[in-house]
């Protein structure tokens, strides 16, 4: 059921309806989109947390156990999303460079 699903799917498609590869291999503005995709989708899940656990500070009440684990949090979360502007930041100098046109 599934192969016939997914081969009468496959037949309407056109070479058109598909992104090739040019001779280079992948292509540069698919790389660069996906990787501004996962980094974007990593900057926002970075500030989720960021506002939740600064939620949870707010709402631990001054017990120490619970604070510590909000300061964690945010703490980690801040690193992470550091980590996505940096890589950001160097994907668009590389690309700037010529590295990756």
């Amino acid at each position: 059921m599934i192969k016939a699903h997914l081969y009468l799917l496959f037949s309407q498609l056109t070479r058109n309806d598909v992104a090739l590869p040019n001779e280079d291999g992948l292509r540069p503005e698919s790389f660069r989109n996906g990787l501004q995709l996962v980094f974007g989708v990593a900057g926002g899940a970075a500030m989720i947390v960021i506002a939740y656990a600064g939620f949870k500070y707010i709402a631990s009440g001054g017990d120490p156990a619970q604070t510590a684990k909000a300061k964690d949090a945010i703490l980690y979360a801040l690193i992470g999303l550091a980590i996505c502007i940096a890589a950001v930041t160097l994907i668009a100098f590389i690309r700037a460079e010529g590295g990756i046109t």
